[in-house]
């Protein structure tokens, strides 16, 4: 069941990412699984501020929120989302205290998106490198120029695209705060 866009607003980052509160208590926590920078549940259950119930599903925790999480514990909580993953990125409670995971989301967002960038300038570089030993032979006196914008530029410009649309800290720092 989504949340209602009245009560509960999402703000659009870049890349698709959108931010939102959930202001309630924590009902229930599924079974999850652990990695090195948290936990991935099953799902977490909310109890509304309105009455009503909402359940997140396979959502990733991080450590720092994942300490506060449990059964019980009540306030706001900030979940980001896009396509592909749902992460509970920040906490703050009715008591004052107040944890958030912005950092450590970003980087594991930055270093799982390297690991798709070596694999497509590894493959480009085994397929140009194909292309490039006929065009050679097509081609012997080419300026060297012309083969360093070959292997060089395509990469370059798939990291710069990738990278430019994950929000910055700043950004989903400024989404938690309005």
């Amino acid at each position: 069941m989504p949340l209602d866009a009245a009560n509960h607003p999402a703000i659009a980052l870049k890349g698709g990412f959108r931010v939102q509160a959930i202001k309630g208590t924590v009902r229930a926590i599924g079974q999850s699984r652990v990695h090195m920078s948290g936990h991935t549940y099953a799902y977490v259950t909310f109890d509304l501020e309105d009455g009503s119930d909402f359940m997140l599903e396979n959502v990733v925790v991080l450590n720092r929120v994942g300490s506060e999480l449990e059964p019980g514990v009540a306030g706001t909580f900030y979940v980001i989302s896009n396509k592909r993953a749902t992460s509970l990125i920040a906490y703050q409670g009715t008591d004052g205290r107040s944890r958030d995971d912005v950092a450590a989301f970003q980087k594991s967002i930055r270093s799982g998106n390297l690991g798709i960038i070596f694999f497509l300038v590894t493959a480009w570089v085994v397929v140009s490198g194909f292309a490039g030993l006929i065009l050679m032979a097509l081609f012997r006196h080419a300026p060297f120029f012309v083969w360093v914008l070959y292997y060089i530029a395509p990469p370059v410009l798939i990291f710069r695209h990738v990278m430019k649309r994950i929000p910055s800290e700043a950004e989903i720092r400024a989404a938690i705060a309005a």
